[in-house]
């Protein structure tokens, strides 16, 4: 598995810190020169959704998650049925089992979030540190699948005090910076 070393690390932060189990929202929209990709999704108690689409120069893959989370420790499991839709495959379904984790720290907060889908043997590491004062935040993350892999830096910066955050960063594999926005209700 040539994502075992990003694993352990993840699993080692993620032995630390509070259960990501606040309810919410989180709609994000990163935007390239070849790329687009629209990231949406809503926890409500245990339950939770999320859709993600993404265009790229040759085609477009979708994909819809459901999930029923589950508290471990300091990390929050989710797993439920997922479902995609690419031009090459089709529609597919499978299953999805995430790791999350937030914890708060006197400078702002770290939040890590890992996932595998059986949906193109899809994977996501995701490790994000902000800054509570200044409203910036750094994010590094890698994913893969049978369709792409990609390593990415952004930098956020939240716009007065609330859920609206403006975005940058720049994708390794593609070789291409983004521009885009979220929005954060957790």
């Amino acid at each position: 598995m040539q994502h075992r070393p990003a694993l352990c690390a993840l699993a080692l932060v993620l032995a630390s810190g509070s259960a990501a189990v606040a309810d919410g929202t989180f709609l994000q929209v990163d935007l390239s020169g070849q790329t687009q990709t629209l990231v949406a999704s809503g926890v409500w108690g245990r339950f939770g959704a999320e859709v993600v689409a993404s265009k790229y120069e040759g085609g477009h893959d979708t994909g819809a998650a459901l999930s029923f989370g589950i508290p471990l420790g300091s990390a929050t499991l989710r797993l439920g049925p997922s479902i995609g839709w690419s031009d090459d495959k089709g529609t597919q379904t499978g299953g999805k089992v995430a790791l999350e984790n937030y914890t708060a720290t006197g400078f702002g907060g770290l939040y890590t979030l890992g996932f595998y889908n059986t949906v193109d043997d899809a994977w996501f590491l995701l490790g994000q540190v902000s800054h509570a004062s200044s409203g910036f935040g750094l994010e590094l993350s890698r994913g893969g699948s049978d369709n792409y892999h990609e390593s990415t830096v952004a930098v956020q910066k939240r716009l007065g005090g609330g859920d609206l955050s403006l975005r940058g960063g720049y994708k390794f594999d593609s070789e291409e910076a983004f521009v885009g926005f979220s929005i954060n209700t957790f």
